[in-house]
């Protein structure tokens, strides 16, 4: 989506793989496609850079991805009519955890927010972040 029409800024999520076994996800910042460890399966480490560990089910979350995307959305403004990015948001966020913090900004600000989300949380999300406005795209 995106890659259609490269505008905005935000984040997403690229799988990982390890001698073609997969072992979690890399945030991948946009625009420039900074690359930093983000989420890996239960076993396979993140690194000593990471911060604190948020632990969900087998996946084991580097704290220090949620502080750089928002940093980095801090950092990189650009203007009102541009799309901000987020892939993805989910139940760490319906705890107020991950990018929670992020998504209510973009959201107070009136920003159009793009984002990606398990298809099982999207009347939760709607609700616990009170979107009136929106627009349902399946790809």
């Amino acid at each position: 989506w995106y890659r259609e029409k490269p505008e905005g800024v935000g984040f997403f999520s690229r799988k990982v793989f390890r001698s073609g076994v997969f072992i979690g996800y890399d945030l991948v910042l946009l625009p420039g496609m900074r690359s930093v460890p983000f989420i890996r399966v239960d076993g396979f480490g993140l690194g000593e850079d990471c911060g604190e560990i948020i632990r969900q089910g087998r996946f084991l979350f580097a704290s220090s991805a949620f502080y750089l995307a928002e940093e980095w959305l801090k950092s990189h403004p650009v203007s009102d009519d541009e799309p901000v990015w987020m892939d993805e948001i989910g139940s760490l966020e319906l705890f107020g955890y991950g990018f929670h913090r992020l998504v209510r900004e973009v959201l107070t600000e009136g920003r159009e927010l793009r984002v990606v989300f398990r298809e099982h949380l999207f009347e939760r999300l709607i609700e616990y972040y009170n979107v009136l406005n929106y627009r349902k795209i399946k790809l």
